[in-house]
């Protein structure tokens, strides 16, 4: 079930076509973006993840997933004109739906 999740979840990125994850978002979903601000209200992060979702000017590229029952480490990067982002989201399902999820960025040194 995870995979099937987080396989969702990453495609609607890799499309810019955010109509598949209403059913892949708990409603009560706690986001903690990588620059700190939180989605907790309902339907937050659902609002959140769709506009993102829909910027075609960021190519979203999942590196790597790794899961573990309910939880799942995604890996990705993004590109938007031509600088190169990595991060990696944290997330854990409840009762079949993203019910929590952080985000982490990468930020270079020196």
């Amino acid at each position: 079930m995870t995979k099937n999740v987080i396989d969702g979840f990453n495609a609607a990125f890799r499309t810019h076509d955010p109509s598949g994850l209403p059913a892949l978002v708990a409603d009560d979903c706690a986001l903690e973006n990588v620059d700190g601000a939180a989605y907790t209200g309902p339907g937050e992060a659902l609002r959140f993840w769709s506009a993102l979702a829909e910027d075609e000017s960021l190519t979203w590229t999942v590196e790597d997933v790794s899961m573990l029952g309910d939880e799942a480490v995604i890996r990705w990067r993004f590109t938007s004109g031509g600088a190169v982002t990595r991060g990696l989201n944290l997330m854990r399902l409840r009762d079949g739906l993203i019910a929590e999820a952080t985000g982490y960025l990468k930020v270079g040194m020196g």
